[in-house]
């Protein structure tokens, strides 16, 4: 049952995207990505090949919507790839083992970094990917900083969101 709650979740994250945030741009720096909120909130003791699976699939699926040739699936499995080793040094740095990843079990400032640097890694790939001129590293930089900001907050906003009506 539980997993039925990530099937679900799946689906509603791609049709959002694809249908509502994919058509937001402004400035031309700022893209958000919500999607990427479910690999970041996957549980913890997913098996590794199950979460690299989900993320291309994740990825494929926005791809589809976007016509992006695999830009998408191949940020998401980056990030998933990375995922484990970033739970395994923060939670070194904590001295404890997460069991979930919420605010209230890894903290503020933990739960920052750790959303914070994932969303920014998938959003740097993407936008490189896209881009694939070395000439361009600037603008990659500030189209991953922007979009990184602003998909972080509305990551933290729904995490909140789900965490208070349970």
């Amino acid at each position: 049952m539980k997993n039925a709650k990530y099937i679900l979740w799946f689906f509603v994250l791609v049709l959002l995207q694809g249908l509502v945030f994919n058509r937001i741009l402004f400035w031309g720096y700022l893209n958000p990505y919500l999607y990427v909120i479910l690999l970041l909130f996957l549980p913890v003791r997913i098996d590794k090949a199950l979460l690299l699976i989900t993320a291309f699939c994740l990825g494929i699926c926005i791809d589809a919507f976007e016509n992006s040739g695999g830009l998408h699936a191949a940020a998401s499995t980056f990030i998933a790839f990375l995922r484990p080793f970033i739970l395994r040094i923060l939670s070194n740095r904590q001295g404890t083992e997460f069991n979930e990843l919420k605010i209230k079990d890894l903290g503020l400032r933990t739960m920052t970094i750790y959303a914070f640097l994932l969303i920014f890694l998938h959003h740097f790939v993407l936008f490189a990917l896209e881009a694939f001129k070395f000439s361009e590293i600037g603008t990659v930089l500030l189209r991953s900083l922007y979009s990184s900001l602003f998909t972080f907050v509305l990551v933290i906003f729904v995490h909140l969101w789900n965490v208070r009506s349970k």
